[in-house]
């Protein structure tokens, strides 16, 4: 092997294969090791301390703050609300294109990091800031 770059790779190959052989050997890929390192979680509830009282108490589950769960709920109401074709705000843009398709035409403003859009459609027009609803305007007939 005159070629330095080939004579590098096979040098570093042959290292590699002696190191893999050598771990193997020592056992480190073997599943006791494998379980040691990552330990099944107790069946029971963990104990923890009570602050300022000197006692111990059995853990509770922990729950998401009620903000996240009212998001989370509001998120699964917009795409059933997007499913059916209606628009609200609060959505997302991604929602609406969902519920009433791409808009004919999308007027955009930027300002110190706030984006603003209407979004126009035939006889309505949704206002957008940062992606998300803040209103929806539906013309007249009659105008």
């Amino acid at each position: 092997m005159k070629d330095p770059f080939f004579r590098n790779i096979a040098v570093g190959g042959i290292l590699f294969l002696l190191a893999a052989g050598v771990l193997v050997g020592l056992g480190v890929h073997t599943d006791a090791n494998i379980e040691s390192a990552f330990p099944t979680p107790p069946t029971t509830t963990p104990m923890v301390h009570v602050h300022g009282t000197g006692q111990r108490a059995r853990a509770q589950p922990s729950r998401l703050p009620s903000w996240m769960e009212e998001a989370a709920a509001r998120a699964e109401q917009n795409l059933k609300l997007a499913a059916e074709g209606k628009v609200r705000v609060g959505m997302t843009d991604d929602s609406v294109r969902q519920a009433w398709g791409a808009p004919d035409r999308i007027n955009r403003t930027r300002l110190r990091g706030l984006v603003r859009e209407q979004w126009v459609y035939r006889d309505q027009y949704v206002y957008l800031e940062n992606d998300v609803v803040t209103s929806i305007q539906t013309l007249n007939a009659s105008n």
